[in-house]
């Protein structure tokens, strides 16, 4: 099987993957449960803010020559105006008139960005309120070294009508989270629990077995790690003992960092990891490791 990006609306990702399926593909697809991107769409760019100004003659830069290398081109006249340019059209396709939609989760240089949009980090650098003057914003914050940020601009029925999709699996496609460092996406600590709280128990997109399955054994399956993905005798002990009644996703935009209500135990490779909604302290984790045949 093939891992494929997509940079195209839902809709089109929900027919392409439907199509590709009916001729016989093996098409299978990774989505959170949020309306709101780390970046494009819900496949992310480490660094959020780059993908503002990702346009030719820089793109190929971010992978083989770094910071460094991005500072140098954009003090360039003519690639700092084409990259204005490019995300003014973006921004003009998409039909609005400010960078509000981009909001920084993490800028080391100055935390006081975090969780403040492009718009209003540009009025706080007491710059007029023009969407030229906050792509300025933006170039000034790829020279001082880049910021994650999170992305306001999906549609709630493209997230349920991709989340029907049969061989959709379910991903925070988060990094690991420090606790209350930054502002970042809160995916990274509430995804599963969204699914379960919102789209199955209050909105009935799907059942609670199907969503169950995208979690453990289409993933296990996809990824060939034979040993997991089931209740069965010999497989690996990772389970999950939560109240479908109870379970319900706490992080928000405004307070990402905040564990999951009503998952009572964790256990991992059958040790008792998280009791109560209490970590233990425990570590019985490991990598995992595919070896083809």
């Amino acid at each position: 099987w093939y891992v494929v990006q997509f940079e195209c609306h839902y809709v089109s990702l929900y027919v392409t993957c439907t199509d590709a399926l009916a001729a016989g593909y093996n098409v299978v697809v990774a989505v959170d449960a949020m309306r709101v991107s780390w970046s494009i769409l819900f496949f992310q760019a480490e660094d959020g803010i780059r993908d503002l100004v990702r346009s030719r003659g820089l793109g190929d830069v971010y992978k083989r020559q770094g910071q460094d290398s991005i500072k140098a081109r954009l003090q360039r006249p003519n690639i700092r105006k084409y990259v204005i340019n490019s995300m003014l059209a973006r921004l003009k396709k998409r039909k609005l008139k400010h960078f509000g939609y981009a909001v920084v989760a993490n800028f080391s240089p100055d935390t006081s960005y975090n969780g403040k949009s492009i718009e209003q980090i540009n009025l706080l650098k007491g710059r007029k309120h023009k969407a030229k003057e906050e792509a300025l914003t933006v170039i000034d914050i790829m020279m001082a070294g880049g910021a994650s940020a999170v992305f306001h601009g999906m549609g709630e029925e493209d997230v349920k009508r991709i989340m029907q999709y049969p061989f959709n699996m379910f991903a925070s496609d988060a990094s690991i989270r420090v606790l209350n460092a930054g502002m970042p996406h809160p995916r990274g600590y509430g995804t599963n629990a969204r699914v379960l709280g919102k789209y199955v128990r209050e909105e009935k997109v799907i059942s609670l077995e199907e969503a169950i399955r995208r979690m453990t054994s289409l993933p296990a399956q996809k990824f060939q790690l034979s040993d997991r993905g089931i209740l069965k005798e010999g497989m690996a002990a990772d389970i999950v003992i939560f109240d479908e009644k109870e379970v319900k996703d706490m992080a928000t935009f405004e307070k990402p960092h905040a564990f999951s209500k009503g998952f009572h135990y964790v256990i991992v490779n059958g040790v008792i990891t998280a009791e109560k909604e209490k970590h233990l302290g425990v570590r019985a984790g490991k990598a995992l490791y595919h070896i083809s045949q």
